[in-house]
């Protein structure tokens, strides 16, 4: 990701260790904005959160995946 103005804005990937993803999205203005994806350690994707109030205690919405 990147910063502007000192914000976090548009796509980030947050790092578990190299090579293994945490969870990748987007934040505007330092709110994460929009679908979310979390990974566990093996790359397997756990679930996904939507944040869409850009407010400090938007804990997004958790969207079960479903194998």
């Amino acid at each position: 990701g990147y910063y502007s103005n000192n914000f976090r804005n548009g796509i980030w990937i947050e790092w578990i260790e190299p090579g293994k993803i945490r969870s990748l999205g987007e934040y505007k203005n330092d709110w994460k904005k929009g679908l979310w994806k979390f990974y566990n350690t093996n790359g397997k994707l756990l679930y996904l959160r939507r944040y869409s109030s850009f407010k400090k205690d938007d804990v997004g919405e958790r969207i079960e995946i479903n194998d």
